[in-house]
């Protein structure tokens, strides 16, 4: 399906919301228009080619994994960005593809499945009925877009810290997979702040080299984008710090365990060797026959396991 507002200036009624497109296009230079597609991808393919779309940038909507863009063409400026799906939370970090057509008065958002960020700038115009400024309508569905990331790093960040003191109490695999699932959900969150730092730095750039000015709107586009960047890449090095420092532990917790054992073993080797030597069969071994041989090859015993836990102790071996 696909869904149009239309302002027309002079109507009393002059926003309208239908499922039919404009009866000319582009629009004349006093109406504004805002179509959103979410359509199957011949039909989308058709529609947009109706529209006088490029067939090049078609493909580029279609891909599904078609990297973040922006570019600039005739009548209109493409570009990508990369969302959160409308169910996504900090443990399940799905995205989805939100294209943006961008002409004089007109705009044309594409996605595949549903677009919180889309869907609370719609409901606004049609709450507040008010004039539709199609360029201001697009900046503003692409500051929600990355708005919605910002709780869901702050979530995570709260998480990481009690992973932290986790860690410090009772380390175990259970942490250490979850960490390793949060570092690969933060790689491709860096991925995705890159390109969109990158292209609204762009943007503005071109924009104010054209204008010779700012517009406050891409600035904030960009600022948020390059904060959402610097968290990812802060919050990607804390799980990296995280996971080497549960490893130091385990190995620490390891080396400790195999110093016992090694303890042990070596407290046991002479022992085994005084018990091996008196058990074997043989009529001439010294004491064997003494009154109070069994005795005396205790005491020794014990004399060799104290001298051994007193030399590792002054080794600092224990």
């Amino acid at each position: 399906m696909f869904r149009v507002c239309h302002y027309q200036p002079g109507k009393e009624q002059s926003l309208s919301f239908s499922e039919q497109l404009p009866g000319q296009w582009p629009p004349p230079a006093d109406q504004q228009v805002w179509i959103d597609v979410g359509l199957a991808d011949q039909d989308e393919r058709q529609l947009l080619l109706q529209l006088g779309i490029d067939p090049l940038v078609v493909e580029d909507i279609q891909h599904p994994r078609k990297p973040p863009k922006l570019e600039y063409h005739a009548d209109y400026t493409f570009v990508l960005l990369r969302g959160l799906d409308a169910q996504t939370d900090s443990r399940t970090l799905k995205t989805i593809q939100i294209a943006f057509l961008m002409g004089d008065n007109w705009l044309i958002t594409c996605h595949r499945g549903r677009s919180r960020s889309v869907e609370e700038t719609w409901q606004q115009l049609q709450g507040y009925q008010q004039p539709l400024q199609a360029l201001q309508q697009a900046r503003a569905v692409m500051q929600r877009i990355q708005d919605r990331y910002v709780p869901m790093l702050m979530e995570l960040e709260s998480r990481l810290g009690e992973v932290e003191e986790d860690l410090a109490e009772h380390a175990d695999d259970r942490l250490l997979t979850e960490l390793t699932g949060y570092k690969t959900r933060l790689r491709r969150l860096k991925r995705t702040f890159t390109y969109h730092e990158r292209i609204f730095s762009q943007w503005r750039e071109d924009v104010e080299e054209e204008l010779g000015q700012t517009e406050r709107s891409l600035l904030r586009l960009y600022e948020t984008a390059e904060r959402l960047h610097s968290l990812a890449s802060l919050y990607y090095d804390w799980v990296g710090d995280l996971s080497e420092g549960y490893l130091s532990l385990s190995s620490h917790r390891l080396n400790n365990i195999m110093k016992v054992l090694t303890v042990i073993t070596a407290i046991f080797v002479p022992l085994s060797f005084l018990a091996g030597l008196y058990g074997m069969n043989f009529d001439n071994i010294p004491e064997l026959h003494h009154p109070y041989g069994y005795f005396i090859l205790l005491g020794v015993m014990v004399a060799v396991v104290t001298c051994q836990l007193w030399w590792f102790r002054r080794s600092r071996w224990l």
